[in-house]
């Protein structure tokens, strides 16, 4: 899995008509006790799949057919940590595989 090659596949706001998994209710410490929503986080996608294994595992496979593989530790980029997804030393409570439609230009 190469960081990089996740990297092109994360967007604020998507583009292309797909499914995503979106990231939010972010905070920089996992036990901080957050007085309002926190931050919201990236989309990852479009997505084939999203499969997440015991909790403790993360695989992504995008409809350009790139597969992140098993995604464990913070080194990889993107993994799960307790009850929380890390992602660039931010910890998101809750996340969503999520059809979005994509933005219509002309």
């Amino acid at each position: 899995m190469s960081f990089n090659e996740l990297q092109k596949r994360i967007c604020k706001s998507p583009k292309e008509t797909g499914m995503y998994l979106e990231l939010f209710h972010g905070r920089k410490d996992s036990q901080e006790n957050l007085p309002h929503w926190g931050e919201q986080g990236p989309f990852f996608g479009p997505l084939e799949s999203c499969h997440i294994t015991f909790n403790s595992t993360i695989a992504l496979k995008f409809t350009d057919g790139y597969e992140s593989g098993p995604l464990m530790t913070p080194e990889d980029g993107l993994c799960i940590v307790g009850d929380m997804i890390l992602f660039e030393g931010i910890y998101y409570g809750d996340w969503v595989v999520v059809q979005v439609e994509g933005k219509k230009h002309g």
